[in-house]
């Protein structure tokens, strides 16, 4: 078989002849459409191309474990540019180191404890069941020298620090972990970040974790009237894993045991299993929203109908797009969106490229409400470092940006289109509003939501409908 092009742009463009003197060209190579109910999809390979010679079928080929086939896999086959962004998204989750130690507790104390030669001293006494002879004098026994800069009080809380009775032992993490579902319950995305938000509403001084409080009586409250905390974040640690990637669509319906699966060609016991993972230093600026400001206007019934709009937009794109099911809320939009405008302005207000900021939302309603972003940078090299970005959370700086970025949203420089055509959605899937490139999109890398689920109409209102905006509440 040859490949032959014709000069155009498009696939249609592309054919392939066979010497046998059978030829087509590419079109719809790509195409599928979805299957019914939990059916896999059917590709134009199969039903359009070659509708009389059986499915093409794929044939469990993993590339990148060097296998090209064997393993049985009974999806239709699906062709995709080599190039195509849709090729390949990594699954990461990331996680801000939180120091474990005490008032009375160095973290390095910690760290010395959990590490070989007293870590395995310490698992090897926990599974013996002789947790009684695990004290100051028996470690200083084995390690006098590690042991010496500490006192023995210091080491009894470190001890029960690392064998905090709230937390999951080794063997329950081991257990979840070989479970069917992987381990996925271990806790939801909004548990696994409330210690985080906990830890960025107070001050702390540790060797990976900076966090100094702003004092907002110093601030204009034309700006800060929003905001019950605002907190500079000196220095901060980020860890980031791949546990899996897809292809074509950003989500799946697979478990967490699944995604870890394909990064192996030969699964290894839990005790013996690693993901890649890296480690970048950053700063960064926390603002928590003032609760019952907030509570109030994520109840107008303007905004509450306003998001169903968008709702609607997912759960359509869901059933198409195998996404995952999820609960949007008004408060959610609200504070994903200011986030993305508050960074698009940063890149202006002190020269960080526009890929190099980062957010984290924390947001949960209910009896335990969180309502903070996290404008971070953590590009893994000295940029963002250096003290620029904490400075633009100090009075005299903070105030002049954000003040900017309001007005900013109120006229996207493609109104009234921009506005108008969020009435019905627009974006990914639909699945944003009053939102575009020219005022609240930002690169991907930026994003948690691939951009999705913004609305600066819920910031600052619509024409129609000014009051419905959060900033024009509290004007």
């Amino acid at each position: 078989m040859s490949l032959q092009s014709t000069g155009g742009a498009s696939l249609s463009a592309q054919s392939v002849s066979c010497e046998c003197g059978k030829s087509r060209n590419l079109s719809g190579i790509t195409d599928a459409r979805p299957g019914v109910g939990a059916a896999p999809a059917k590709t134009s390979l199969s039903t359009t191309l070659a509708p009389n010679e059986g499915e093409f079928l794929c044939q469990g080929g993993m590339p990148w474990h060097g296998e090209l086939g064997g393993r049985q896999c009974d999806r239709q086959l699906r062709g995709s540019l080599r190039a195509a962004s849709n090729l390949y998204y990594a699954m990461v989750k990331s996680s801000i180191y939180l120091p474990r130690g005490k008032a009375n507790v160095p973290e390095k104390l910690i760290q010395v404890l959990d590490n070989p030669p007293l870590g395995t001293l310490i698992k090897t006494l926990q599974d013996a069941n002789a947790l009684d002879r695990l004290d100051p004098a028996t470690l200083r026994g084995q390690q006098r020298e590690l042991l010496r800069p500490y006192r023995d009080e210091q080491i009894r809380d470190a001890l029960q620090v690392i064998m905090d009775t709230s937390g999951r032992t080794r063997d329950e993490l081991e257990a979840a972990a070989t479970s069917e579902d992987g381990g996925s319950q271990l806790s939801s995305e909004t548990d696994f970040r409330r210690p985080e938000y906990a830890r960025l509403r107070t001050e702390l001084r540790s060797d990976d974790l900076e966090i100094r409080s702003a004092n907002l009586s110093n601030y204009d409250p034309q700006a800060t009237q929003f905001f019950s905390k605002l907190m500079l974040i000196d220095k901060l640690r980020e860890t980031r894993a791949l546990y899996g990637f897809n292809r074509i669509y950003a989500e799946n319906d697979l478990q967490l045991a699944d995604r870890k699966a394909m990064l192996w060609k030969r699964e290894p016991n839990w005790k013996e299993s690693w993901l890649p993972a890296y480690v970048v230093h950053g700063e960064g600026i926390f603002l928590e929203f003032e609760e019952e400001r907030l509570a109030n206007w994520e109840q107008l019934p303007n905004v509450v109908e306003r998001v169903a709009r968008l709702a609607t937009n997912y759960s359509s794109a869901q059933k198409t797009r195998q996404l995952g099911s999820r609960e949007l809320t008004p408060r959610f939009v609200l504070l994903h969106t200011i986030a993305h405008m508050i960074m698009n302005q940063l890149t202006f207000e002190c020269g960080y490229s526009s890929a190099a900021l980062r957010e984290r939302l924390y947001v949960s309603g209910g009896e335990t409400p969180m309502a903070g972003i996290l404008i971070y940078t953590a590009a893994g090299d000295a940029e963002g470092t250096m003290g620029g970005l904490v400075r633009m959370g100090k009075n005299g700086y903070f105030e002049p940006a954000l003040l900017a970025t309001i007005e900013s949203a109120r006229w996207c420089s493609a109104d009234p289109v921009c506005m108008e055509i969020g009435e019905s959605g627009q974006g990914p899937d639909s699945c944003n509003l009053a939102a575009c490139h020219c005022c609240a999109l930002v690169p991907e890398t930026a994003c948690e939501e691939f951009n999705r689920f913004l609305d600066r109409g819920l910031v600052v209102g619509t024409f129609r409908n000014p009051e419905i905006g959060y900033i024009a509440q509290g004007a």
